[in-house]
């Protein structure tokens, strides 16, 4: 009996077929170690995101304490040179949990060559007390002076940016002289209408008629929709004082009296107002004031648009973990109790020098 053998025909027909059989297990273990990387890189993605959340979260919960235990101490007012406001022992490249963060904010502009030389950040927090809040304000005077105060030119074109931020406020669609609504928003290019009620966000101001960027940056260093509408007289700054309706010449005089002997604010010799009543007596008893400045001062504060302390605080910090290109952004704010009101964060990546 002759036992049958493949012929060459049959042997390359195997050979293909085992070549196809391999290529396709090559290519089912491509695609499965493809899908296993991704969801691998999905995975540490999100964990690295909630480490990053958790330093943020201490990030907020060391400010909370930071400012909890200054109120402990001093109650009754709320200045530049305290522990909350300038700290960087506290707030600057604080370790923790294979990682990091820093609490700080961008120092506003300077009104003076020795303001010029201080660093870019300060680490600490921000009282909301020394802005503007836009959502409380009612009349568009006070936006129109810090439109000027910040370098707008021209009373028409600050003018009418305040009375556009209010017409977007308001309830009515009834547009103020210069200002702006709906039917001017939906005959944009790209339509949309305003939101006719507070602000829910400061980034809403960029969609307000005439807000270029430009502007934007210019005036966010001084307003807020968190703050109590009080103006802190002991941290706002010169762009914000004029505002409120102060003379230019007095607010420069109270600039100057809290910088103290070195004319930089946040240092050891800063002065500092402990009570509201006696701001007016304590600037002309130190040679600030004359007595119609005086007078004039005792008149604004007696309005009640003032105070010595702050009742809402923002942190601005950075999470970082050890040798990750992502960082994580939190802005918090919260009140004098420590309850927070707002939380917002963004991932973004750090620059190759951050550590």
């Amino acid at each position: 009996m002759t036992c049958c053998r493949p012929t060459g025909d049959s042997k390359g027909s195997i050979l293909i077929l085992v070549f196809f059989i391999l290529v396709s297990m090559s290519l089912f273990s491509l695609a499965v170690g493809y899908a296993v990387r991704q969801k691998i890189q999905v995975i540490s993605r999100l964990e690295t995101r909630q480490k990053l959340r958790m330093i943020g979260e201490a990030a907020v919960r060391k400010s909370i304490y930071v400012l909890l235990k200054h109120k402990q101490d001093h109650a009754s007012f709320d200045a530049l040179t305290q522990s909350w406001s300038r700290n960087e022992p506290e707030f600057h490249g604080v370790k923790i949990d294979g990682g990091g963060f820093s609490v700080f904010y961008p120092a506003e502009h300077s009104y003076s060559k020795v303001d010029t030389q201080e660093p870019e950040f300060y680490y600490g927090l921000t009282d909301e007390e020394r802005k503007i809040n836009i959502n409380r304000i009612k009349s568009p005077d006070i936006l129109q002076r810090l439109f000027l105060a910040v370098g707008v030119k021209g009373n028409d074109q600050a003018r009418a940016l305040a009375e556009a931020i209010l017409d977007w406020r308001d309830e009515d669609d009834d547009a103020s002289l210069s200002g702006a609504e709906s039917y001017y928003y939906k005959g944009l290019k790209s339509s949309y209408i305003p939101r006719n009620e507070a602000f829910q966000t400061l980034q809403e101001l960029r969609y307000v008629k005439d807000m270029t960027a430009e502007l934007y940056e210019k005036i966010l260093p001084y307003i807020t929709i968190e703050s109590s509408g009080f103006i802190n007289l002991n941290t706002a700054s010169r762009p914000v004082l004029v505002a409120t309706g102060l003379d230019p010449v007095i607010c420069d005089k109270i600039v100057v009296f809290r910088k103290g002997r070195d004319r930089r604010e946040g240092t050891a010799d800063d002065l500092v107002f402990e009570d509201l009543s006696s701001v007016p007596q304590v600037l002309a008893n130190s040679g600030y004031l004359d007595d119609n400045e005086r007078i004039g001062l005792e008149a604004a504060i007696q309005s009640g648009a003032f105070k010595v302390s702050s009742e809402n605080f923002s942190v601005r910090a950075l999470a970082q973990l050890k040798y990750k290109k992502q960082g994580l952004r939190v802005l918090a704010v919260f009140d004098n109790k420590g309850v927070i009101k707002r939380w917002e964060e963004e991932l973004v990546v750090l620059p190759s020098s951050s550590s």
